[in-house]
């Protein structure tokens, strides 16, 4: 699925050179933007399919860590949500104690 992206990107990337070169020969400043706009976006896509590929193999390197040892994972999982929920949660925390202190006041 990423592969496809990253040939369509790669395809548009060539196309709109080809086209900005075009438009530079024949001296067309509209065809020139047209293929300049065509290129970076064929590099953005070819970009997005890299980036894809890179997050699908890390999931599956994930899943297979997890499916091998499930016990760790889950333990390694419940810790790391305790750490995140006590930093989300110490800020509003303190906000409820300012504003009781400054009730009392």
């Amino acid at each position: 699925m990423a592969n496809r992206h990253i040939a369509e990107g790669h395809a548009d990337e060539m196309s709109g050179r080809v086209r900005q070169a075009f438009g530079t020969l024949t001296d067309d400043q509209e065809l020139e933007e047209h293929g300049m706009r065509q290129r970076l976006a064929g590099r953005a896509r070819r970009a997005y399919g890299q980036a894809r590929h890179g997050v699908e193999d890390a999931a599956d390197t994930m899943g297979r860590a997890v499916s091998d040892r499930p016990i760790p994972a889950v333990m390694i999982a419940a810790a790391l949500g305790f750490v995140l929920g006590m930093i989300a949660f110490r800020d509003e925390d303190r906000d409820m104690r300012w504003s009781a202190r400054r009730r009392a006041m």
